[in-house]
């Protein structure tokens, strides 16, 4: 049986004292478009890339080339096409279950966040919660399906998402 603790990792942002503000601005920046789905679903969300903003903000760049450059570390050959989103969830937001196919890794930063929060993983027909914490990129395999509790707090979530490759080419 495979663990969630074997298809999940987490990277610690560094500095992160002096970039979540940083990253706060570049959302609070974003008015993005509120995305109501069926069963309720409410999330802001931004593709930096697809509205041309992206190039604009080194900040948000910064944290995932730094993110990827720790997978060139370790030997293993990525791909990211520059696209990212943000989500803000307010009380009574969620995403429901989804994946996201069309890449084989996706990845969250979670910029501002209560203990708790967190996404739900579903893995041979069990759930498995997998908390957040501030500060981190929590990465998975993208066909993993999965979706976020309900928010419950009056502090939003906030969020920004991102799909890569890992090509899982060892370099030389």
């Amino acid at each position: 049986m495979i663990k969630i603790e074997e298809l999940i990792t987490e990277y610690e942002i560094p500095n992160w004292d002096f970039r979540k503000p940083q990253l706060l601005k570049t959302v609070s920046e974003n008015k993005g478009m509120l995305v109501q789905e069926a069963g309720g679903t409410r999330i802001s969300d931004t593709n930096f890339y697809y509205h041309n903003q992206f190039p604009y903000d080194k900040n948000m760049k910064n944290v995932i080339l730094d993110f990827m450059q720790s997978y060139f570390d370790m030997g293993y050959s990525c791909e990211w096409q520059g696209q990212c989103w943000h989500q803000v969830y307010t009380r009574g937001d969620y995403h429901d279950w989804h994946t996201h196919a069309h890449v084989n890794m996706s990845s969250v930063i979670n910029i501002q966040c209560e203990e708790g929060q967190g996404t739900v993983f579903r893995i041979g027909g069990e759930e498995h919660q997998y908390p957040s914490r501030e500060g981190t990129i929590v990465s998975f395999p993208s066909t993993l399906v999965h979706r976020t509790l309900l928010h419950e707090s009056d502090d939003p979530r906030i969020i920004v998402s991102f799909n890569w490759d890992n090509l899982g080419v060892m370099r030389q």
